[in-house]
């Protein structure tokens, strides 16, 4: 739920910094030559820095989080590691594990980034970004997660099957 949440957060920002991208460029005539509304680029670049320190802050929610899981999981894994799972699949299934939350996370993020744009914004019209963007971005979103969570899921596989699985649980 916690990776769900984190991926929604970032998700509503880059719903919202789609939307603000989308939008026809406004400038200033002046007859003959037209001025680019610096107001507008400002708060592109805002918007953009925003939403870097919250895919920062993800990456770093994921890699605590599958790091944890595996850490909650390892006497299970090195089970499944004695009967024959490779460290490759062991890593692979800590990964997928952490899709369902991040999909979710990603479907409910993005429209609500649009929606976050749509009621603070002033102009009486707006140009909705194409669908494509939001599914290349929910997809990114997703895809990233299951290849940052592979970081600690590597370590946590590595781990040698015998000592865990002689370890006393507290």
């Amino acid at each position: 739920m916690l990776n769900a949440t984190g991926i929604a957060t970032v998700g509503i920002a880059v719903g919202a910094a789609l939307i603000l991208r989308a939008q026809p460029p406004h400038g200033y005539d002046l007859g003959g030559i037209t001025l680019v509304n610096l107001r507008d680029d400002q708060t592109e670049r805002a918007v953009l820095a925003v939403t870097a320190a919250l895919l920062a802050l993800a990456v770093v929610n994921t890699i605590i989080i599958t790091w944890t899981t595996a850490r909650d999981a390892r006497r299970s894994l090195a089970v499944a590691r004695a009967f024959g799972a490779t460290p490759g699949q062991v890593t692979a299934a800590l990964a997928v594990a952490q899709i369902p939350s991040a999909l979710g996370g990603a479907i409910f993020g993005l429209p609500l980034g649009l929606l976050l744009h749509r009621t603070v914004s002033a102009g009486p019209t707006l140009t909705s970004p194409p669908a494509w963007w939001l599914a290349a971005a929910g997809a990114g979103l997703t895809l990233s997660v299951a290849a940052i969570a592979t970081i600690p899921a590597v370590f946590d596989a590595r781990v040698p099957v015998t000592p865990v699985l002689k370890a006393e649980t507290a």
